[in-house]
């Protein structure tokens, strides 16, 4: 069934702004033919904040407005957590109410706040768990217990969260149909380069990042994403704060929007995680956008593409993962590949992920 026509409330746990993740691309899609209002996180609570909740609305597309709110009380501890969701809960189902967003449908990315989505007016309500949380934050109980449904993005997830709400169904990541092909930009700083696409930060393996630089001195490794390094970690502290390796070069964030022409410009992609991280080996959100034009990927094993394991170069063998990549260089690949990666791509389009969902939701409605 086709969601559309209806008023959706998304919450996010990231900002809008030019980077994105499950839940912007959420928001975007869902805005093609519903009104969203996009649920920014709120800063960190000040003591100016106290009882006094500033709301901001932004209107960024014709169907996607964003909010802004400030909470009323910190949450130090459970009390003032439940007391402080209260409070803002009824305070933006008054705020929604004024804009004419009533018995919206409620779709929140974010264990950590706004857990009774009845509080503010939502006529249906889902939680959708796209990270292992593993119920860390007790927000994330209360969501659960009083969400309509819950969508998963692992199998993994389900017997945790199986036990709080009978409602749960698998709804894998999805990819826009607008990333399958390159615009006509000029070409990038990763044209025919190595490239990873996403946040450089603890989720990644430095090691192995820092082997590569040194195995293959002539190819040109190309990290698009924000930073936000351990100064603790030496691998990460030679790679990118002491620039060691010439054969490195980070662009900074650009805008999710145009990450298809860094992608279709590259040779290959990689996605070298942490096998250290809780959750980082299960999916990995940019594998869609690489197979949708057709790149080799050199990753560790992510569970939910095991079924695809032949598309994809995984191995949590540093080593073997650094010989497939060689070989890879030496002797190119087989041409079918990439007709084959671009098919399995396709066959995740937001269009028939959305549909899925609107069956779920509605079916349990």
């Amino acid at each position: 069934m086709t969601i559309s026509d209806k008023e959706i409330v998304v919450i996010s746990n990231e900002p809008w702004g030019e980077i994105w993740y499950s839940k912007q691309n959420y928001a975007f899609e869902l805005a093609r033919t519903n009104r969203v209002l996009f649920v920014n996180p709120c800063s960190k609570w000040k003591f100016s904040n106290l009882f006094r909740m500033r709301t901001e609305f932004k209107i960024v597309h014709p169907n996607l407005t964003v909010l802004t709110y400030t909470n009323l009380l910190p949450s130090l501890n459970k009390g003032l957590f439940l007391l402080n969701n209260f409070l803002i809960s009824k305070k933006l189902k008054f705020a929604l109410k004024k804009r004419g967003i009533e018995a919206f449908l409620f779709w929140n990315f974010d264990p950590h706040r706004l857990c009774t989505p009845a509080a503010m007016g939502a006529g249906l309500s889902v939680y959708h768990c796209v990270d292992k949380y593993d119920l860390r934050h007790y927000g994330e109980k209360y969501l659960c217990r009083n969400s309509d449904h819950i969508f998963i993005v692992s199998e993994e997830f389900r017997e945790t969260y199986s036990k709080l709400n009978p409602s749960v169904s698998l709804l894998t990541h999805g990819i826009s149909s607008d990333e399958f092909t390159r615009d006509d930009s000029p070409s990038t700083a990763a044209k025919d380069a190595i490239l990873y696409v996403g946040n450089i930060d603890s989720r990644l393996d430095f090691e192995l990042i820092e082997k590569a630089l040194i195995q293959f001195p002539e190819e040109r490794f190309v990290f698009v994403g924000k930073e936000n390094l351990d100064p603790t970690n030496l691998f990460s502290k030679r790679i990118f704060t002491e620039k060691k390796y010439p054969n490195l070069i980070t662009t900074g964030p650009i805008h999710f929007k145009k990450l298809k022409n860094y992608i279709a410009d590259s040779k290959c992609c990689i996605a070298f995680m942490s096998k250290e991280y809780n959750g980082n080996q299960i999916s990995h959100h940019k594998i869609f956008l690489y197979l949708a034009h057709g790149k080799p990927v050199f990753s560790c094993v992510f569970t939910e593409y095991v079924s695809i394991r032949e598309l994809l170069y995984m191995n949590d063998d540093n080593r073997m993962t650094l010989t497939s990549l060689q070989q890879f260089l030496q002797e190119g690949e087989a041409d079918s590949l990439k007709e084959k990666r671009i098919i399995h791509a396709s066959s995740h389009r937001f269009q028939a992920i959305l549909e899925r969902a609107g069956d779920l939701l509605y079916k349990h409605s």
